[in-house]
């Protein structure tokens, strides 16, 4: 069902109109092989189809070709043609066609007028009401199918241009995750062996599998992006992490690496997480682990928290910020992305300073039914 919406999408209102011109033209000649009708007719009715071919691509000699024609048809003998008449309707369809543009206006009332006119050459006065509400209707039928193509264009034009933000936005978290934040810990390493007069082994050791990681991620990421179908969910690229666990165990283990003291608590099971809820989760934890890295004081505790219920799955980050915080006139890319993360998952994101700490906390909505085992704690 989807892909027959997709296709009715994908077709362009040229395609309808030469389409459905083709549709006509086939009628016509097969009806006048059939019942003897004059060629002459039958020239006539192609003169009027190939006028709005022609229409197509050039509106406004279209537009007077059909007219010139038709009018050319409703004069001609009777008995000549007909079936073209049906197809001097469907110039409204085409991509052009607005009633707020004069020469569309024109058009329509003349193309009532002419057809109006032949109703009353073939069966006397009676027959002027009856046509002019027929054409009309139909006229107004036509031009209300228009417009609601044109809209549903529209729509479609805006669900790409969305999913097209939603992929940027995303690819600029994880290249902002993977890339930004390996470069930021390598500077902040090199910065601090200058302080001490010198790089040691560690440092250099630090640097070379910072680097190593990064790559293999942005190399992994790139695979991805290059052979993703295009039923992948906008808001993510494809990048993941190992499972989340893991994840808070290596931030942990990064924190202390760095000098940190710090605390890891856990209610509830983490197996039983959406794998989009996890992968999110795991990467709001390494963007927070950054920012304590960044701005926390290595004199205060750090606790980390994670809870998942029956409702929601739920991450704290708790830290001292430093006292002489670098003032930075950037855009918080870093915030703006764990608050994306949380927001493309129906959850919630905040940060700021509580009584004496700074707290990142990040809350997503589980579906009903998706339930987590008891309690438990780490330290």
């Amino acid at each position: 069902m989807k892909r027959g919406l997709l296709h009715l999408r994908t077709l362009t209102r040229e395609t309808l109109l030469v389409a459905l011109v083709g549709l006509i033209a086939v009628a016509t000649v097969v009806a006048t092989l059939a019942y003897a009708e004059p060629l002459g007719g039958l020239a006539l009715d192609l003169a009027v189809l190939a006028s709005v071919i022609v229409g197509v691509k050039h509106t406004r000699v279209g537009q007077v070709l059909t007219l010139v024609t038709l009018a050319a048809l409703v004069v001609a003998p009777l008995g000549w043609g007909g079936m073209a008449q049906f197809a001097s309707v469907l110039p409204v369809l085409g991509e052009d066609a607005d009633l707020r543009r004069p020469s569309w206006i024109a058009y329509s009332a003349i193309l009532v007028g002419l057809l109006t006119w032949d109703g009353y050459r073939k069966a006397g006065p009676g027959a002027i009401v009856p046509s002019i509400t027929f054409w009309s209707v139909l006229l107004a039928i036509t031009w209300l199918v228009s417009y609601a193509m044109r809209a549903s264009t529209l729509l479609h034009e805006a669900e790409r241009e969305r999913a097209l933000t939603a992929q940027r936005q995303a690819l600029a978290r994880d290249l902002h995750d993977t890339v930004a934040h390996s470069l930021s810990l390598m500077v902040m390493r090199c910065e601090r062996a200058l302080i001490h007069g010198g790089a040691t082994d560690d440092d250099l050791e630090f640097v070379i599998e910072t680097g190593h990681q990064s790559i293999a991620e942005l190399r992994g990421m790139l695979r991805l992006l290059r052979t993703a179908s295009s039923g992948t969910d906008a808001r993510e690229t494809g990048w993941k992490l190992e499972p989340l666990d893991q994840v808070l165990a290596g931030c942990c283990a990064d924190l202390r690496a760095r000098g940190f003291t710090v605390s890891l608590s856990q209610e509830g099971e983490l197996d039983g997480l959406p794998q989009s809820v996890a992968d999110s989760l795991g990467k709001i934890a390494r963007e927070a682990t950054a920012n304590i890295v960044k701005h926390g004081d290595l004199r205060g505790p750090c606790t980390v928290m994670v809870s998942v219920d029956a409702r929601e799955a739920e991450l704290v980050f708790m830290n001292e910020p430093h006292p002489l915080p670098t003032m930075s006139s950037k855009e918080p890319l870093g915030l703006r992305g764990i608050q994306e993360r949380a927001e493309a998952l129906g959850g919630t994101a905040s940060a700021g300073m509580g009584s004496t700490r700074w707290i990142t906390r990040v809350a997503v909505p589980l579906a009903a039914g998706q339930r987590s085992a008891p309690a438990r704690e780490s330290l």
